[in-house]
């Protein structure tokens, strides 16, 4: 295996390439959708289409366009928050109210904080990007932080769908976004020779969950666990579906 250099990640293409030999890496987010069931866009599009006497492509475009505004309002809420912490100015007058709200949190950031974190592990083959972490006075551990601006974060499923195996947990956000932050960690872990200590998810629960004119809402800080023996056990569980 030749010696990787740090990969360089494509935005629009949210890939992660070595610049040597062109090695493309998994994302952390495509890695964790390898342990959720695939939405069958196509079969529920149909459905309702056939419901409310209209195209399917209207509904998948209506989907498409609910996807884009709500990754737009993600990213430029992220932004905002890196810009003002890293630089003290501010982004977007119009998110102005959200940076004010997040304050209110009385999070602190210390010197050795590090926004939007390249982690990554060519043996592995995944890369990603940490929203942030920070080495903790100790020297010994780090905490991994993550902005979510996501309608739902629900803990249990009313309908009882599962992660897919080896993990046993409930298809929900809490779960799937501790895999997410956990695999950050054990990333940086491994870059870094420190331990995690604490995960958490800053989630903005906004009032107005369909549309963007009412940007009112409330930062909820969730502790997450971090699921290193789960991570362990769903590698091995792809090496062994790969030798098979």
């Amino acid at each position: 295996m030749p010696k990787s250099l740090k990969p360089i990640f494509n935005v629009q293409a949210h890939t992660y390439t070595d610049p040597k030999d062109k090695f493309q890496y998994i994302s952390v987010t495509q890695w964790v959708n390898k342990f959720k069931k695939k939405f069958d866009e196509q079969y529920w599009a149909t459905k309702i289409a056939n419901r409310e006497c209209v195209p399917v492509e209207v509904i998948l475009e209506e989907w498409e366009r609910i996807r884009e505004n709500s990754k737009v309002f993600g990213t430029n809420v992220h932004k905002q928050l890196e810009v003002y912490y890293t630089t003290k100015k501010i982004y977007n007058k119009e998110l102005l109210p959200i940076l004010e709200n997040f304050k209110e949190l009385n999070i602190s950031f210390n010197k050795e904080t590090f926004f939007e974190k390249l982690v990554y592990n060519r043996k592995l083959g995944i890369a990603g990007t940490s929203d942030i972490i920070m080495h903790n006075r100790d020297k010994k551990t780090f905490d991994v932080y993550d902005f979510k601006t996501n309608k739902k974060f629900r803990y249990t499923c009313e309908f009882n769908e599962e992660l897919l195996p080896p993990l046993k947990y409930p298809a929900v956000e809490y779960f799937t976004y501790a895999l997410q932050l956990s695999m950050y960690a054990y990333l940086y872990k491994i870059m870094s020779g420190l331990e995690p200590k604490r995960l958490k998810v800053f989630w903005y629960d906004r009032v107005d969950k369909v549309g963007y004119s009412n940007l009112k809402g409330q930062w909820k800080i969730i502790d997450l666990p971090y699921l290193e023996e789960d991570i362990n056990n769903c590698l091995a569980y792809e090496q062994k579906k790969n030798m098979a």
